[in-house]
């Protein structure tokens, strides 16, 4: 239906920018009349149909028509065609895009003056359809002097609105502008006064294009932000747009008095509007010179001395002298040296980074780099000048590290493409013993960042620690495994002497007198004393191998408190001590090794026993803590240094207490380590509380059901 709304033949292809068919192709729709014939075409095949307008025209017109149907059909080219058919009517045929289609119409032209007659009579010319289709303003009077006919550059070239009328008015360019019009004047024929028109600028004649109005184009650089002002060819102002004067802040009234560039040139300055120059007067010679009536562009930065800066733009106008245009360029200056100083502070950056970097676009080439990369990769100017590919880069460096593997791997990160990128990272070490960590990481321009950093040092520094420290676990087990021998190889001598000892103290080798006697409980004593430490130092040695197992069974909190406080009394025997026994009424039976318990309160009684003074009180005692039990040694004797407490449970820490003398004697420093060691093995944990001459208290916290009964691990060097 839309393609028969106009009178003529209208003919539609589906539009095919892939060229799969060359040539014409057949339409895929037609509707309307043969323009030629004025015979429907309704009922024929769209091939046919075109055919037959094909064959009305005259032998010239047929290839022209189909060249740009196939231009418009293949390429999406609009055009418009002034045709003949081969009786001589003048036809018009314009082809145009619509959506996803190619449209091609023809049609007779038919003026306004036979448009709708029913008498037969013919229409315009083939002169007349040239005028429709020329890019020039082309217009026909009648014998009243008003518009009959007028083509679209005629409308266009008058500014008149799609809605306005200009038939039966009196032409717009004949009036008043001859003097910026060349204009041509013909008769027509047939008797009627009327002439066709074509409107040419004065100083082009003969020129190919249309040109507007002095009042046209003011209207239009009205309404430009950029300050604009013409200067006729007398070098007056003829006319200034309201954005030039505002931008030079110049009053409507002396802008009315046509000023000649040179009194602008003046009122700026005496405005402090222009910037001083050395020479002001050779200055504005030049200036005017280059301003003056041309025929070329001329273009000059002015910094004015508010700070702004203008470019200024002289080129010819249409209508004779000069059109100046300033263009504000104030925001583009500071972006401009914003971003220089932006890039020079990140290229200062890049400088003096330790690490490595370099930035690859996606096409594999270097983009960006830092001395540190040159000087990792010991690459020269040369060979990083001119953005080199990525390969180039690696055959320079593959005289340090040959590892073809490794640079594929990179080489893949840099240049895959692919839609999913990720970074990268790992550790290289090349033949001269650097080694480097590096990483590559896409960046959202489809380019790629890659790092290197220098962490040799940091290896070989991880390297000796680590040497160092299996040295020291070597050493600290054949320590262990040294003290263990020696431990049980001196038992057998000990346990010798033990026996010797107590017989001789019960008489079973004889009489002896009462010092020999008192020297031989001496004996006893000390070899007993040493058999604990043996003892000690063989638990100890198989808590750090490992092989320490607890014996779990009941065991009843007061048999542990009685026996210790058994062992207390012998212990402090001779001494001026109080013993104390705190317990609750009840007390639950709880699961572990009663044996390393009981050791654990005779460690924490002798090291009491050991710094107790005259008069001071040993308290022993037990209590219920939620789910497990709290057993505790405490005394009033000199207490711990502050400096002391953190280190008394390590190994071999046999520390003096508050006020002791350093040459008092001290114990093997085993006891301590033990408690909080067997203590540790069932699960729980100690507590220490001490301050100088306020005794100190132990706490040891061990759950009522231990959960591992297996072989304990070994402790931490």
């Amino acid at each position: 239906i839309l393609l028969a709304a106009e009178p003529g033949a209208a003919f539609l292809w589906r539009a095919r920018p892939d060229r799969s068919v060359d040539g014409l192709p057949p339409p895929d729709g037609h509707a309307g009349t043969d323009p030629v014939t004025a015979l429907t075409l309704t009922g024929t095949g769209p091939g046919r149909a075109l055919e037959t307008v094909l064959g009305h025209l005259v032998e010239d017109d047929r290839p022209a028509l189909a060249e740009a149907a196939t231009a418009l059909v293949h390429q999406g080219e609009g055009f418009v065609r002034a045709l003949t058919g081969r009786n001589g009517e003048a036809l018009v045929a314009r082809g145009a895009i619509h959506g996803l289609h190619a449209v091609v119409r023809v049609r007779r032209i038919v003026s306004r003056e036979t448009e709708g007659r029913t008498d037969g009579a013919p229409a315009k010319g083939q002169e007349e359809g040239l005028a429709e289709v020329l890019p020039l303003p082309s217009w026909t009077t009648g014998p009243d002097g008003l518009v009959r006919w007028c083509n679209p550059a005629y409308r266009a070239a008058t500014m008149a609105r799609e809605d306005e009328a200009l038939i039966g008015r009196p032409p717009r360019i004949e009036q008043g502008t001859e003097d910026r019009w060349r204009v041509v004047r013909a008769g027509l024929p047939g008797g009627r006064a009327g002439a066709a028109w074509f409107a040419l600028p004065a100083e082009m004649p003969g020129g190919p294009a249309p040109t507007v109005s002095a009042e046209a184009l003011g209207a239009t650089l009205d309404r430009l932000p950029t300050a604009a002002a013409w200067f006729g060819p007398d070098r007056r102002l003829r006319f200034a747009n309201q954005a030039f004067r505002t931008f030079f802040r110049l009053e409507a009234d002396w802008l009315d008095e046509a000023p000649s560039d040179s009194e602008l040139i003046d009122h700026l300055r005496d405005s402090r509007q222009l910037a001083e120059q050395s020479d002001f007067q050779e200055w504005k010679r030049a200036t005017l010179e280059a301003i003056g009536p041309r025929t070329g562009t001329h273009s000059d930065t002015w910094h004015l001395p508010d700070g702004r800066h203008v470019r200024m733009t002289a080129l010819p106008h249409p209508q004779g002298g000069t059109l100046l245009l300033f263009d504000n360029l104030t925001a583009m200056v500071e972006l401009e040296s914003s971003l220089n100083s932006v890039v020079k502070t990140q290229r200062t950056t890049l400088d003096n980074l330790h690490e490595a970097v370099a930035t690859f676009g996606s096409d594999g080439r270097l983009k960006l780099h830092n001395q540190a990369f040159a000087r990792v990769w010991r690459l020269g100017a040369d060979q990083l000048a001119g953005e080199p590919h990525f390969n180039r880069i690696v055959a320079h460096c593959r005289t340090v590290f040959d590892h073809v593997d490794e640079w594929a791997r990179i080489g893949e990160q840099i240049t895959a493409v692919t839609g999913e990128r990720r970074a990268h990272s790992a550790r290289i070490e090349r033949a001269d013993g650097t080694v480097l960590d590096y990483a590559t990481i896409p960046l959202p321009d489809g380019g790629t960042l890659l790092t290197f950093l220098d962490v040799s040092d940091t290896v070989r520094i991880e390297r000796a620690l680590r040497d160092r420290n299996e040295a020291l676990v070597a050493a600290d087990r054949l320590k262990s495994e040294f003290v263990s021998n020696v431990s049980y190889q001196l038992r057998t001598p000990l346990n010798t002497i033990i026996g010797f000892a107590e017989m001789m103290v019960g008489g079973m080798a004889g009489r002896i007198t009462g010092k020999q006697k008192a020297y031989s409980r001496n004996i006893l004593t000390a070899a007993n004393d040493l058999k604990d430490l043996i003892g000690d130092i063989l638990d100890l040695a198989m808590i750090e191998a490992g092989t320490l197992e607890l014996e779990l069974g009941p065991v009843a909190p007061d048999e542990l408190l009685e026996a210790a406080q058994a062992f207390a009394r012998a212990r402090t025997e001779g001494q001026d001590v109080t013993l104390v026994l705190e317990r609750p009424a009840e007390l639950a039976t709880i699961v572990a090794d009663g044996r390393r318990l009981a050791q654990v309160l005779a460690n924490l009684v002798s090291n009491a026993a050991h710094f107790a003074r005259p008069g001071d009180t040993i308290t022993i005692g037990a209590e219920d803590a939620g789910a497990g039990l709290k057993l505790f040694v405490a005394d009033t004797g000199p207490g711990i240094l502050p400096e002391h407490q953190a280190r008394v449970f390590d190994r071999f820490e046999a520390r003096g207490a508050a006020g002791r003398e350093t040459g008092s004697r001290r114990g093997a420093g085993l006891g301590l380590a033990l408690v909080k060691s067997f203590i540790e093995l069932h699960g729980g944990w100690v507590t220490l509380q001490s301050a100088p001459g306020a005794g100190t208290r132990v706490e040891c916290y061990v759950p009522r059901h231990v959960e591992v009964p297996a072989v304990a691990e070994s402790a931490e060097a």
